[in-house]
């Protein structure tokens, strides 16, 4: 199983491979071009897990040229996650509150060493303006009304446990979290995403920063018969997750045409 300490242990290495990566997409020919950037900012709460699934079914949705760590081994991990960010902007202009559900494969390009990377295979938010600037950049973002996360305190003030809800039509899913006590100091966590779609390779560049990442239990549910639960070979999960709370900070772009 992978957890928070396998999240803690990339930190560090992630740090350092998140940054040059930010810096080497800089210099694309491609990034200077159309469509503009995407910026997005936002103080944000997150329930996550990595559910360990056959590599062949991960294969599926991750196209050659993306290396998935673990795949000689028949394995891969795909990230389940979602939550809000509050005083959320895009391209510096404010927007309600961001609430969002993501699901990825831990992979990276074949040419960069690996690091806290993912490919991303569907996001799902009501916001309408994140929702179409990502479209504009050709990922496949989903419009997805009525995603909730609600969190509960606990005796001290903290959350002691979290909620996810994603109705989205085609693949449904649920997140619940009982969360541990925090107990770490804040750290900061760069992360890559990539995702390859109409207009070519897409790059985000994830600053998360004053971030508190705490050990959580969490259970997944999954409708049946859908993409999501054919590629988790499954419906019910319950596996050692975590709840984040961080300042975000991204910039997403294309890298590579088409």
């Amino acid at each position: 199983m992978v957890g928070p300490k396998m999240i803690r242990r990339s930190l560090g290495r992630a740090v350092a491979l998140a940054l040059a990566a930010a810096i080497a997409t800089g210099s694309s020919p491609a990034a200077a071009g159309p469509p503009r950037p995407l910026t997005t900012e936002g103080d944000c709460q997150q329930i996550s897990a990595f559910v360990p699934v056959a590599a062949d079914r991960a294969r599926a949705y991750v196209p050659e040229g993306f290396k998935i760590p673990g795949e000689d081994a028949g394995l891969a991990f795909v990230l389940v996650t979602g939550g809000t960010c509050a005083s959320w902007t895009v391209d510096g202009r404010a927007r309600p509150d961001f609430r969002f559900g993501l699901i990825s494969v831990l992979a990276h390009p074949s040419e960069n060493p690996p690091g806290l990377d993912a490919y991303d295979l569907w996001w799902q938010t009501p916001e309408r303006t994140t929702h179409a600037r990502f479209r504009s950049l050709g990922v496949d973002f989903r419009f997805v009304r009525g995603i909730a996360f609600r969190t509960e305190p606990g005796p001290i003030g903290e959350p002691s446990a979290a909620t996810l809800v994603v109705p989205w039509r085609v693949a449904p899913f649920s997140m619940t979290a009982e969360i541990g006590p925090a107990g770490h100091p804040p750290v900061e966590f760069p992360s890559t995403h990539w995702y390859q779609g109409r207009l070519g390779r897409v790059h985000g560049a994830h600053a998360n920063t004053d971030g508190v990442i705490v050990p959580a239990a969490v259970a997944i549910e999954v409708r049946a018969g859908t993409p999501l639960a054919e590629l988790l070979g499954g419906t019910s999960f319950e596996l050692p997750g975590g709840y984040l709370r961080f300042h975000h900070a991204a910039m997403t772009r294309v890298v590579e045409g088409a």
